[in-house]
């Protein structure tokens, strides 16, 4: 599906201007607009925010933003994620390691893919 990245980063930016507080719902609906219109560096950006303010980062949201570096072939991006998952423990699922090993193979780094799978 389409999505409208335009009318995302103006809502978000209406929130903060209004004082609405982020949950952790709105990063993720951001982070899955991100995702679907292809914004890899944006999910990364929101990702880095959330670190920043000290809040939990869920799979869903690694998963949003490990699927937009798929969208995008970037490998090492994927990489930095999942490693990142791991030091959060926040456990991969099978569609994690997929995002990753896709994104790997479509970027012709199929030899990372194969040490991905190993793990």
């Amino acid at each position: 599906p389409n999505c409208d990245w335009s009318a995302a980063v103006q809502y978000w930016l209406e929130m903060q201007r209004s004082g609405v507080a982020m949950t952790w719902v709105s990063y993720d609906m951001l982070l899955m607009v991100a995702e679907r219109s292809e914004r890899w560096l944006w999910s990364r950006e929101i990702l880095d925010m959330l670190c920043q303010l000290d809040a939990p980062r869920s799979l869903c949201m690694f998963n949003a933003a490990l699927n937009a570096a798929r969208r995008t072939a970037r490998w090492y991006l994927s990489l930095e994620l999942l490693a990142q998952m791991k030091q959060e423990h926040v456990a991969p699922s099978m569609m994690s390691y997929s995002y990753v090993t896709e994104c790997c193979e479509l970027a012709g780094r199929a030899d990372l893919a194969w040490i991905v799978l190993e793990e």
